[in-house]
């Protein structure tokens, strides 16, 4: 049977269920739309900030198109306002990155799905990598782009190479060839024109692998 939004939904329910995580606090992806469409993942360590939403509620995603973006954006602000946090660099250098590759679906997602405040508080028995390999296994992406150092070291392990920062290095990751781009932490201060280049060199790698 062909993978559609609501299998999507199911399956994902069923693997958390599995992994013991459908009673945790989790927040597995974020993206617009279909994350079927996502070609591209940006991938943290875990998620940091609990917001009142379960991975598949209502007011963010419906079988028909997918995941509501723009109303986890709400009630992600609302949490960030209640808790007096505000956005840190890592997470607008993410979201004005996503707002300049638009054209290429991005999908957000984590090593580790359970949310924590701090990493050092993800307890042992939820540091394993099941529901990222199995969204990773159903969207073959064509790039993944990190920028937390922990994650580049864990691709690093698993590729058996060294990733040279802010260039795209070809690795192949539970059987499945793509490239990733490890971005170096100098990043949240770049400009206008730093991120433009970035989109130009994202919309080539694309072109080259249309060819």
């Amino acid at each position: 049977m062909k993978m559609d939004l609501k299998k999507f939904r199911t399956e994902m329910q069923q693997r958390l269920s599995e992994q013991q995580l459908d009673n945790v606090k989790v927040r597995p992806f974020i993206c617009s739309g279909s994350p079927l469409n996502c070609k591209i993942m940006m991938v943290g360590y875990n998620p940091a900030r609990e917001v009142n939403l379960d991975v598949f509620d209502a007011d963010i995603w419906h079988d028909d198109i997918g995941f509501d973006r723009e109303a986890f954006a709400e009630h992600y602000d609302i949490a960030s306002y209640n808790d007096d946090l505000q956005w840190n660099r890592n997470h607008i250098f993410q979201q004005n990155l996503i707002d300049e590759i638009s054209n290429h679906p991005v999908i957000e997602t984590y090593l580790y799905s359970v949310i924590t405040p701090k990493k050092t508080l993800l307890s042992p028995q939820h540091k394993h990598t099941h529901i990222f390999d199995w969204l990773y296994s159903i969207l073959k992406p064509v790039l993944v782009i990190t920028q937390n150092i922990d994650v580049i070291k864990y691709f690093e392990r698993e590729a058996n190479k060294i990733l040279v920062r802010n260039t795209f290095n070809a690795i192949t990751y539970r059987d499945l060839h793509c490239v990733i781009l490890p971005i170096s932490h100098l990043s949240k201060k770049w400009n206008d024109t730093q991120m433009y280049h970035l989109k130009e060199e994202i919309d080539e790698l694309f072109n080259l692998i249309d060819l």
